[in-house]
C-alpha cells in the first residue's frame, strides 16, 4: 500500500512527516543522523540484543535468545507508555536522499494501554531489512496523553549496517537450547551400572555445554535413584555412586565444583512400578536440576557494551514422604 510522499529530515533530530492521521498536532521522535547509534548490548551464545536510542522517547530493542521457545522480537521500550489502546501504522519511510520514493505500509500494530509495544519475529526481520536498505521504519499512533495529539517515532537507519552484521552473526551462533530446555534433565542408566545410556549421555553433554555459557546458574542439583532390583542398601550405595559419577563428569568438562550438589536416594521416590522392566528402567535415573539467578541479567560483559546514550534512553530437595518399595 502506497501513501503520499513521506520523507525524513533527521539532521537536527526531528522527523518531518505528513501524518496519515490528518491535521492533528504531531509529536515526532527520532535520533538525529549524527547521533544515530545502533549498539550490540548483548552478544553471547545465549542472547543477542541490538539497541537504538531515541531521544526523549526511549529505546528500540531487538532481542533473540537461545532455545526452541524463543524467536526474534522488537520492543519499543518507552519512557512514557501509552494511555490508550488502539491500532498503529508501521510505515517504511524513505530518507531525504531518496527523492520521489514513497512511504509504504509495513503492518498494522496493536498498541496497548500501559505497555511497551512489541512485534513478533517476521515483522522484526522486516524492520531490520528496511533499515538495511536505508529506510526508516516509523510508527504512527495515538498515546492518549493529548486528545488531538499523534505520535510518530522513527528508527533512523544511519550507522546501522555494521551493527546489523554483528547482530546477525550473533543470532547465527545462538545455542539451539536455552535454560528452559535444560533446566530439568532426567538421565537413565544401564542395569546395575553407573554408566549412562547413550541418549542420556548426549543430554548431559548438552547441559554441560549450556553451563559453560550461563554465569547466572547458581546451583546444580544431582539426585540419583535406583530400581528395587537387588538389596536396598546396595541400591542406595549405587545411587550415590551414580550421582558422584555425573558430578565427576561435569567437573572434568569444566563445571565449577562449588555449583554441584549430589544426593543418592536408592529405591525411594520411584516414578513407576518396579514390577516390570519398563518401570524399573524409568526408576534407574539421575535428575539434574539447574537453578538460575535471573537478577544477574544482563551479564557484566553485556553491561560494558552500553553506551551513555543508550543508557540514558533507558532512563533444595523436599523430605521424602513415599514409602520405599
Amino acid at each position: 500500500m502506497k501513501h503520499p510522499v513521506l520523507t525524513t529530515a533527521m539532521t537536527i533530530g526531528i522527523l518531518s512527516v505528513v501524518s496519515p492521521f490528518g491535521e492533528a498536532t504531531v509529536r515526532q521522535y527520532a535520533a538525529p543522523i549524527g547521533h544515530s547509534d545502533w549498539v550490540l548490548t548483548q552478544s553471547s551464545p545465549l542472547v543477542c540484543q541490538l539497541e537504538h536510542g531515541i531521544p526523549s522517547y526511549g529505546t528500540a530493542v531487538f532481542t533473540d535468545k537461545a532455545g526452541s521457545g524463543h524467536a526474534l522480537h522488537m520492543t519499543l521500550e518507552m519512557l512514557r507508555r501509552p494511555q490508550l489502546s488502539g491500532n498503529a501504522r508501521l510505515m517504511s519511510v524513505p530518507p531525504s536522499y531518496k527523492p520521489g520514493m514513497e512511504a509504504s505500509l509495513m503492518a498494522n500494530v496493536q498498541v496497548y494501554d500501559g505497555f511497551n509495544t512489541m512485534v513478533g519475529e517476521q515483522l522484526s526481520w522486516q524492520i531490520l531489512t528496511e533499515l538495511e536498505q536505508g529506510n526508516n521504519p516509523t510508527l504512527f499512533y495515538q498515546d492518549g496523553y493529548s486528545r488531538l495529539g499523534d505520535i510518530e517515532v522513527a528508527l533512523n537507519s544511519a550507522n546501522f549496517r555494521r551493527s546489523l552484521n554483528e547482530f546477525v552473526d550473533c543470532v547465527g551462533g545462538l545455542l539451539p537450547y536455552g535454560y528452559d530446555d535444560v533446566a530439568i534433565s532426567v538421565l537413565n542408566y544401564k542395569l546395575n551400572s553407573d554408566e549412562l545410556e547413550l541418549e542420556s549421555l548426549k543430554r548431559l553433554r548438552k547441559v554441560v555445554d549450556y553451563l559453560r555459557h550461563d554465569d547466572a546458574i547458581v546451583r546444580v542439583e544431582i539426585d540419583a535413584f535406583s530400581d528395587s532390583y537387588g538389596g536396598r542398601w546396595l541400591n542406595f550405595e549405587l545411587s550415590k555412586k551414580r550421582a558422584a559419577a555425573v558430578k565427576d563428569f561435569m567437573i572434568e568438562q569444566g563445571v565449577k565444583d562449588d555449583l554441584l550438589i549430589t544426593a543418592g536416594y536408592g529405591e525411594r521416590r520411584h516414578v513407576a512400578s518396579n514390577k516390570s522392566p519398563i518401570g524399573r528402567h524409568k526408576n534407574r535415573r539421575v535428575v539434574v536440576r539447574l537453578t538460575r539467578d535471573n537478577s544477574q541479567e544482563p551479564s557484566p560483559m553485556a553491561q560494558k557494551a552500553l553506551t551513555p546514550k543508550i543508557a540514558k534512553a533507558l532512563t533444595k530437595v523436599e523430605p521424602d514422604t513415599a514409602s520405599p518399595q
